[in-house]
């Protein structure tokens, strides 16, 4: 177990949320949280509806995506008070992925 693991532990299984990322990047994040099950959006509409019907833990978000930018997407996630916070990530152009921050997601 690395340091960052040791001092940031992952839940043995946990739902991630993926928008807009293809198969090769959800395949890596996958990959990198074992155990895990992956919900995946399209675009940034269906992860909207996806968010007001079910529980997850995290969520991964590309940001190069046709209809509404991953930014975009975060902003008005941000925007709706009535869900508790999971951590988001956003992931850019260059497959580079960062920590976009705490965003407010439904809890069931």
């Amino acid at each position: 177990m690395s340091a960052f693991q040791s001092l940031f532990p992952r839940p043995i299984t946990h739902k991630i949320l993926c928008v807009g990322l293809n198969d090769a990047q959800a395949d890596s994040l996958h990959g990198a949280n074992p155990g895990s099950t992956l919900l995946h959006a399209a675009d940034a509409f269906e992860a909207i509806d996806l968010c007001m019907s079910t529980r997850f833990q995290m969520m991964v978000v590309n940001e190069d995506m046709d209809d509404m930018s991953g930014a975009e997407l975060l902003l008005t996630l941000d925007d709706a008070p009535y869900h508790p916070r999971v951590l988001a990530y956003l992931v850019d152009r260059t497959h580079a992925i960062g920590v976009a921050g705490e965003l407010p997601v439904p809890t069931d």
